[in-house]
């Protein structure tokens, strides 16, 4: 199945409680993939993300991408959603698959990462959480190595994606590329010539398309791919770096992203310190466990140690009530030819009176 922007609506996307009950009321359709397949991405997929990669899927839902991807050759996808359902009906689809790991995340909350976890990111279909993008750019840039990728699928044109991603202060290689949706047809008598959708779209200084270009399919899909490139001397914090050395083409827009660099790394130094209290809360928690269970076995001890041991029962002579066995005493018998009585065994001689 696939989803395009016709079917956006007003819903939360962003309640987890929506998500819940819309996969367990949809759960018979099967998987649902937004926007693309991959066998429409991997052209993109394969060129910047090597197999051997740490992939990041956000917002996987039900979706086969990483299914198709792992056919494919790729070693190591880990798959976050906002929707606990999905999660774990998508856990129980590949228990057997140890290349997919699946685990519930907002994309807005991701501080279960460490920095540089991962060397790409792909968003298919998370378009209405930018505040997404600047959080993995923390997952694969924080160590600022080159050629990690963050590879956006989205319906959204470069006059709204551009001004959040094609920013100085992340130093990102920003390609684009246009895809029509899956079964788009011309037009009958339309004259526009075909377009190569595996090759880069040209694009102006700040990342538009050209006024003069028009697109395929009014409702195309944009997929930025995002390539960390070497080291802007903008943040690179050396005594012979100065500012009067670098050409600013836009004094606001160099003051507001320094702004935000200034501001997620006290987000980040923020979410360290609570997860130091957290961590913190649960060592006391053990402890007071541990305090608890030791007190238990110490009173279990001393009970053990008051109660007199039970006396041990004599066992009663058994009596067959039904059949009593007693011995029975012969009586001696006299042969009175040879005089001799006999009684068991024994043998005595019998006086005879003549």
């Amino acid at each position: 199945m696939f989803m395009d922007e016709s079917a956006c609506n007003t819903y939360n996307y962003g309640d987890s409680v929506y998500w819940d009950a819309r996969y367990i009321n949809e759960a018979s359709a099967g998987s649902f993939d937004w926007y693309q397949r991959y066998h429409a991405l991997r052209p993109f997929v394969r060129k910047y993300i090597p197999t051997s990669s740490r992939v990041l899927m956000v917002g996987c839902g039900n979706a086969v991408m990483s299914e198709d991807m792992v056919k494919d050759g790729y070693e190591n996808i880990m798959n976050v959603d906002i929707s606990c359902v999905a999660i774990e009906m998508m856990r129980r689809k590949y228990e057997n698959v140890p290349q997919l790991k699946y685990l519930q995340m907002d994309v807005r909350d991701m501080g279960f990462f460490l920095d540089d976890s991962f060397d790409s990111v792909i968003d298919k279909g998370l378009d209405l959480y930018l505040i997404s993008f600047y959080l993995c750019i923390l997952l694969v840039d924080t160590n600022h190595t080159i050629n990690r990728i963050i590879l956006q699928i989205t319906y959204g044109d470069p006059t709204v994606r551009m001004p959040h991603i094609n920013r100085p202060v992340y130093n990102w290689k920003i390609d684009l590329y246009i895809i029509p949706r899956p079964g788009f047809e011309k037009p009958p008598g339309s004259t526009s010539s075909p377009k190569s959708h595996v090759s880069p779209v040209p694009t102006t200084d700040k990342g538009m398309l050209p006024a003069d270009y028009i697109l395929e399919d009014p409702d195309s899909h944009f997929i930025y791919v995002c390539t960390k490139m070497p080291e802007n001397p903008l943040l690179i914090d050396s005594p012979a770096f100065s500012l009067a050395e670098v050409e600013l083409t836009d004094t606001d827009q160099f003051h507001n992203d320094l702004v935000f660099s200034v501001h997620r790394m006290e987000m980040r130094l923020e979410e360290v310190t609570t997860r130091l209290e957290l961590t913190e809360a649960r060592l006391g928690l053990v402890e007071a466990r541990a305090a608890t269970a030791e007190a238990m076995v110490e009173a279990i001890a001393e009970q053990v140690a008051v109660e007199p041991a039970p006396e041990e029962e004599e066992d009663e002579p058994f009596e067959d009530e039904e059949d009593p066995v007693e011995d029975e005493q012969e009586e001696p018998f006299e042969d009175e030819e040879d005089g001799l009585a006999y009684s068991g065994n024994s043998v005595s001689t019998i006086s005879s009176v003549n």
